[in-house]
């Protein structure tokens, strides 16, 4: 939104969301559109915060996301062993860690925008 790459239809963030949620009424919809806008981007970081909860539905479209910009997910890891995710998940560098303080997780980030030139 900020780089001009979906239109701003009511002048904020939040209020276009809210147009852009109501217009784009299912999941596929708004992943569809997401990949679309990708395309004309460069250098983008997805953070998704509960990967885990992958379903057979939801995997084709994280795919194209991880090919069209950085896919940074956090997940258990109890869902690497998910029923025929596995190779989904060698998509991925694996970095265990456990709980981070808010300083942590900022320097996490950093290290992972350093490593990946994003």
């Amino acid at each position: 939104w900020e780089l001009g790459l979906v239109e701003r239809e009511r002048g904020s963030l939040e209020a276009d969301l809210d147009t852009w949620t109501k217009a784009k009424k299912t999941n596929d919809a708004k992943a569809k559109h997401i990949v679309e806008v990708l395309g004309k981007a460069e250098n983008v970081l997805i953070v998704i915060d509960d990967i885990g909860n992958i379903t057979p539905s939801s995997r084709p479209w994280l795919e194209a996301f991880s090919e069209k910009a950085t896919l940074l997910g956090a997940c258990e890891e109890s869902a690497l062993a998910k029923k025929n995710t596995k190779r989904f998940w060698k998509r991925f560098d694996e970095v265990k860690i456990g709980p981070l303080a808010e300083k942590e997780s900022r320097e996490l980030l950093a290290s992972f925008v350093s490593k990946y030139q994003i």
